[in-house]
């Protein structure tokens, strides 16, 4: 699902903070993951 441009009713803002607050929770978790599971980040080296 993506972002609305111009968000009109208070549907469409809350649905706006919620999919940005949703994505930032996601995006900082496959940080951790890449963290703490280089394979995710680098590869297999064999």
């Amino acid at each position: 699902m993506t972002l609305l441009l111009i968000p009109n009713t208070k549907a469409e803002k809350r649905y706006q903070r919620a999919h940005i607050g949703t994505s930032n929770v996601v995006e900082r978790m496959f940080g951790v993951w890449k963290r703490r599971f280089p394979v995710l980040a680098v590869g297999l080296r064999t």
